[in-house]
């Protein structure tokens, strides 16, 4: 903290005996009269909202500039030394170096909590100048192990020179560069660790630690929820710790940090000032009006707070962390119940700091390199060592994405084209012809004294038994030969929907073989003609497909064991399948026992069966007059499970005017008891809006019909759409669900069978991220928050800076903004031949992989993406039949990249949307029922709003669906 010498001795007796050492001896006093009068001539010139915000533009670039971090390039994923970790009751701690740079290490102490049930906030401690222990002071230890304790991840960490930071000295002239760069990798380092929310960041630190808090909050949006105490005072002169005013970072702005502290909004932030012998004392009379004024010219007033301690010095004391603990528990927020340890499942408010429940530890105890734990050979040592290195990285850096980011424009990327060929003759033809034979193959059960038997036996390749799976025998003459017998033999694929059979609907994809397969326990016996037989087996989308030929006589018997192997585990990247769409009866414990073992042959982990009212329109509200009626109970009640499989009961509500809506998690039938007409009233967003008002999720199903779902997207009313279906993008298909994103609107998609009406079961899967084992609520909730990929066979991991589908990047700034995109795909069930990165409905990038090499290995595909304005960004994974007809099908929910809080926007997109309903609005027109006017106000008043986005350009900052 650059402190004025004529305060230096008094400051130092108010820190506990601790003596607040400032770097470089004697430093000038701030300018309080050039200050005042820069923010003043701030305050007269920017105005409006768009002016301030174009300000803090200019404040974030002219820092980075200063520091010699201009521009700042991207950043690969940091690597860490972790090691003596040590639990204390309800938190624990751990040393950590993470090497910022090739060769330069920063130190520091991980503290996370303990028996947590949800996804931790992050939270930054750096210090400050507090000599002699810095990092190792009782404070230190006191906030971050306590704000552990409240159920937040947190780091503290040293500066550059102190502690067990010593490849340079803190005086070094880059200091304040390294300093600012090691802050932005610790938040990289935190932001991926398993089990926190990268979405709920803050920091805070006192004096130096406070100008750190400041900086990084003023240069990285990641930064939610920040806290610089007592540094905040008329300061802009180039004095003091060359980590804070020892460069230009002011400067070349006119600016002081008084403005910087305002350049932080519109994001929450607590200034604590004191009135001890503290520079800051006079800190609400002459800096809080305009931090204030320039809050509430951004419309963000409510998250600024101000608090002055008036007989308090210079330290990070009890009361000083008991403000900051209450400010981040509302604004990141902080949840105790969620995070204390099992023996504390409930607590009543704040956590309130207890001394007696934290450990002080020694220097020795937290220091992280020492004779048991060397510093790595690699590492720097000196100052003009650590500069050129660290210079030469940053060049590296940048040049790295300078050859990549300037691949790739969204703005001049062409536009994504979907026209699926319809499946003909051949293409069935093609589903049940077996390898080595030119016609189709028929089912049949064998007889005779030509006939042998053939005993099967499928092995998981994990525990080695017997696995429930799908079986194909092919016999010499290239029929398929299945079990006279089985719990499971009605749902083999040996008829055409819906005349008999189940699955099997003709027309439809995924348009590859299939083949006339059984479902079976893992164990079973086939008799089968005399001669050579092949054995195929199938276990869903992970599990690489097995086949075994033998040679079985008349009269005799002959046994084969197959051994399927998961070679693509989704669980090991943290996703976890689920149909959501099936329609089997629920009558009795017998029905779950067989569509648990269904799901298990499938590798599905999370399966919904769905009651639904046939013929769509008319409607009774009754359990018993539904087909596929779910008599165990709908909702959470209905849920049984088995080997890791679980099955819950849910409602498909169908109209013919306005589609059909899958709605999970209620307890009852909409509108129970009653009987109506569905084409009529209530229209779907109505009902979605009941729905979930009791808990539940509403999603349209098929595609949405292409009819009420344009309305019900633009009021916000639905939680998704079942888009990939039958192998095929259904009704809206791809080209609208773009339109929908590229308006600004966020529609989750899904992917799901709708067996029996299909091909087989699970043909189309949603699997949805999640960082724990989920359990059926948190399945469909993930997925209707869009953390998922759906698919019909290729498995699609996108990350875009380390974030998921369903995740929110926030950016600020004129741009260009660079991100950067990995994609790695993986089919076992066919080859993948053509992957595609999408952004604002545009393919920046596409990969034709040969069939040859397109199934069974990862496919990997990077990029670095320049926008200059907000976007959603997903992936697609693909390939066709020899017909041309759909194959292999998966895509990606997006991600989105927020630049200065707004949403995406295409006015192409959005004149597409009011297409739409113009449409719907005409159809509806022409209808006769009382409560007709009503309908059409409800399409009116969808495309009134989005008229009104159209004039305004885009959805505002902070407005959204």
């Amino acid at each position: 903290m650059a402190v004025p010498m004529a305060s230096q001795r008094q400051v130092s007796r108010g820190v506990g005996g601790f003596l607040l050492a400032i770097a470089l001896g004697a430093t000038a006093a701030a300018d309080e009269a050039a200050v005042l009068e820069q923010l003043e001539q701030s305050r007269a010139k920017y105005t409006t909202a768009e002016a301030w915000a174009a300000r803090r533009r200019q404040l974030q670039t002219e820092f980075l500039k200063g520091a010699g971090l201009w521009p700042l390039p991207p950043r690969p994923p940091v690597a860490a030394i972790v090691h003596s970790r040590r639990q204390y009751g309800d938190y624990s701690v751990e040393n950590v170096a993470l090497e910022t740079f090739p060769g330069f290490y920063c130190t520091g102490n991980l503290y996370r909590p303990a028996g947590r049930k949800n996804l931790s906030p992050i939270v930054l401690c750096p210090h400050g100048h507090f000599k002699p222990l810095g990092r190792y002071r009782e404070d230190q230890q006191i906030r971050s192990a306590h704000f552990a304790r409240m159920g937040a991840t947190v780091f503290s960490y040293s500066m550059v020179g102190w502690q067990d930071s010593r490849q340079t000295t803190h005086d070094d002239p880059r200091v304040l560069a390294l300093q600012t760069w090691n802050s932005l990798r610790v938040l990289d380092f935190l932001a991926g660790l398993p089990r926190v929310d990268a979405e709920r960041i803050g920091v805070t630190g006192a004096s130096g630690g406070g100008t750190q808090t400041l900086y990084l909050a003023l240069i990285d949006d990641r930064v939610q929820v920040s806290a610089p105490v007592v540094i905040i005072y008329p300061w802009a002169a180039p004095d003091g710790c060359r980590c804070e005013g020892g460069l230009p970072v002011m400067q070349e702005a006119r600016t002081n940090a008084i403005e910087l502290a305002a350049a932080v909004s519109p994001r929450p932030q607590l200034l604590i000032s004191a009135g001890k012998d503290d520079p800051t004392h006079n800190f609400p009379a002459v800096g809080l009006p305009f931090v204030q004024h320039m809050y509430g010219l951004a419309g963000a007033a409510a998250g600024l707070r101000s608090v002055h301690l008036a007989d308090e010095a210079h330290d990070y004391g009890p009361m000083k962390r008991k403000h900051v603990y209450e400010f981040f528990a509302r604004h990141l927020p902080i949840e105790p119940d969620g995070f204390l340890a099992p023996q504390k499942s409930k607590a009543a408010g704040l956590l309130v700091e207890d001394l007696t429940k934290i450990r002080i530890e020694t220097p020795e105890q937290l220091e992280v390199f020492s004779s048991a734990h060397p510093i790595p050979p690699n590492a720097l040592s000196g100052s003009e060592a650590v500069g050129e290195a660290f210079e030469k990285h940053l060049e590296q850096l940048r040049q790295t994405s300078a050859r990549r980011a300037g691949t790739i424009r969204v703005d001049q990327a062409p536009p994504a084209r979907y026209a699926p060929k319809d499946a003909g003759d051949e293409d069935e033809a093609l589903l049940f012809t077996p390898a080595g034979f030119e016609k189709a193959g028929v089912p049949k059960v064998a007889s005779g004294a030509d006939a042998g038997l053939l005993e099967i036996v499928v092995r998981n390749g994990a525990g080695g038994r017997p696995t429930h799976c799908r079986v194909n025998v092919v016999g010499p003459d290239g029929d398929y030969y299945e079990p006279a017998r089985g719990p499971l033999k009605q749902y083999g694929l040996t008829g055409l929907w819906p005349q008999a059979g189940w699955g099997n609907r003709r027309g439809k994809g995924p348009i590859r073989y299939l083949g006339r397969f059984f479902y079976c326990n893992g164990t079973d016996t086939v008799a089968v003609p005399a001669g050579v037989v092949r054995v195929e087996a199938w276990k869903g989308l992970e599990y690489r497909p097995a086949s075994m030929t033998t040679l079985v006589s008349a009269g005799g018997t002959q046994r084969v064991e197959i051994v399927l192997e998961r070679t693509a585990s989704m669980v090991e990247h943290q996703y976890w399948s689920g149909d959501p769409h099936l329609h089997l009866e629920r009558r009795d414990e017998q029905d779950d026992e067989r569509i648990l073992a269904l799901l298990a042959a499938e590798d599905i982990r999370f399966g919904v069966t769905l009651a639904y009212n046939e013929p769509a329109g008319p409607y009774a509200a009754f359990l018993e007059a539904m087909d596929s009626p779910q008599l165990r109970g709908l909702g959470k009640r209905s849920i049984a499970q088995r080997d890791g499989c679980t099955v819950l009961s849910g409602q498909e509500y169908r109209s013919s005017q306005y589609g059909h809506l899958n709605l999970y998690l209620l307890d009852d039938l909409v509108a129970p008891g009653q009987s109506y007409n569905a084409d009529e009233w209530p229209p779907f967003g109505d009902v979605a809006a009941r729905a979930r008002r009791a808990g539940g999720v509403a999603i349209h199903a098929h595609g949405g019909y292409a009819r009420e779902i344009y309305a019900d997207v633009v009021h916000g009313a639905i939680d998704g759409v079942e888009l990939l279906q039958f192998g095929v993008y259904r009704e809206i298909g791809l080209e609208d669900w773009y339109h929908m994103l590229s308006a600004g609107f966020r529609v989750p998609a899904t992917g799901a069978s709708d067996y029996p009406a299909c091909r087989k079961l699970g043909d189309c899967m949603t699997y949805v991220w999640s960082e724990e084992a989920p359990g059926m609520e948190s399945w469909l909730r993930g997925m209707a928050r869009g953390r998922s990929f759906f698919t019909s066979g290729p498995l699609v991991l996108l990350e875009v800076d380390g974030k998921r589908p369903g995740s929110q990047i926030n950016k600020s700034g004129a741009g260009p903004h660079a991100v950067t995109a990995r994609v790695r795909v993986r089919c076992e069930v066919a080859p993948v031949t053509h992957v595609q990165l999408v952004a604002n409905g545009r393919v920046l990038r596409a990969m034709e992989v040969p069939r040859s090499v397109g199934q069974g290995q990862w496919l990997e595909m990077d990029a670095t993406i320049d926008l200059e304005k907000s976007a959603w960004i997903a992936a697609r994974a693909y390939s066709l039949s020899s017909q041309g007809t759909p194959d292999a099908e998966s895509h990606t929910n997006p991600i989105y990249v927020y630049v200065n809080g707004r949403p995406p926007y295409e006015q192409s997109s959005l004149d597409r949307l009011v297409a739409a309903i113009e449409e719907q609005i005409a159809v509806h027109k022409k209808r006769r029922f009382a409560e007709q006017p009503r309908v059409v106000a409800y399409f009116q008043e969808a495309r009134d709003t989005l008229m009104k986005i159209r004039a305004a350009g885009g959805m505002a900052t902070g407005e959204g669906p």
